[in-house]
């Protein structure tokens, strides 16, 4: 999966010729979903956590302010890429990227994710020659393909998850996989995507009973959580590119438009064969995932 994202980032990101598989895009989709909630988190997390230290007011609204004008930067970028990748994935089909337009029609929208959802043309066609496979993009997927059940998957990584959590708290010492930093990345946006939900459930229920209190109980909670996970967050970044020999202090490139880009890249590569200067290289999961 990781393998898939980089390669459409990388190689095909601003290539609106040529054709893109149907599984590819949809796997490229969710990394850059994920890509902006982790900047969304980043952005929220940084004025929660200076709010909770008690800061200035005026210092609060204008880290907000700062997180707003990072995400608001970030967001076309994000359209521009996935624009680009559903025009591929239009060619696959042999459709026009002109039907990208019936967006701008009500409920076209649906029309366009109905041609998203195609299977591609198993020949050549008018846009190009089959797009490349999953292998010849480097996929670990298949990888993936050769476990047991969807559930088995999904439970091996939420081990992984939890083991993270318990060995390696707070710490930036050592090293951390692929395997071991996406997992972590993947279920932490599922956990604050929830939490969101819910408090936003809560809030409203609030409205509806004249409940102020309950909302004022709930909030430290949210806010607490969510400097924990991005406190988790920071230091697992740290470890993810010490294992690519990058210092601890590449970590704020990840707050940098366009700058993010390259750093999630490498956040994405192997790690160092062997040992590193930060360390022996992670290999507890070898058995079952190429990290």
């Amino acid at each position: 999966m990781v393998g898939v994202f980089r390669y459409c980032l990388l190689e095909k990101g601003l290539q609106v010729q040529g054709r893109t598989g149907l599984k590819t895009f949809w796997i490229y989709t969710l990394g850059l979903v994920l890509n902006t909630l982790l900047v969304k988190f980043v952005c929220s997390g940084i004025a929660d956590l200076i709010e909770l230290i008690g800061a200035n007011s005026k210092l609060v609204k204008g880290i907000t302010y700062l997180g707003d004008i990072l995400f608001g930067l970030w967001l076309p970028i994000f359209f521009i890429l996935l624009t680009i990748a559903a025009i591929r994935r239009l060619h696959d089909s042999n459709h026009s990227s002109r039907n990208m337009l019936w967006n701008f029609v009500p409920f076209g929208c649906f029309y366009v994710l109905y041609l998203l959802c195609l299977k591609g043309d198993i020949e050549e066609n008018n846009y190009g020659q089959l797009p490349e496979s999953q292998e010849q993009t480097g996929s670990d997927l298949s990888l993936i393909q050769q476990g047991n059940q969807f559930r088995h998957t999904l439970y091996y990584f939420f081990n992984i998850f939890t083991q993270n959590i318990k060995s390696n708290r707070f710490s930036v010492k050592g090293r951390a996989s692929r395997l071991e930093y996406w997992s972590f990345c993947g279920f932490t946006s599922v956990i604050v995507a929830s939490l969101l939900c819910c408090y936003g459930a809560i809030v409203l229920i609030g409205f509806l009973i004249n409940g102020a209190l309950l909302v004022y109980l709930f909030t430290p909670i949210v806010i607490i959580v969510q400097l924990v996970l991005f406190l988790l967050y920071l230091t697992n970044s740290i470890r993810r590119l010490q294992d690519v020999e990058r210092p601890w202090y590449f970590v704020v490139c990840l707050f940098i438009p366009f700058v993010n880009l390259y750093i999630t890249s490498e956040l994405m590569s192997l790690g160092t064969e062997g040992a590193n200067e930060y360390g022996d290289n992670p290999i507890e999961y070898e058995d079952y995932y190429d990290i």
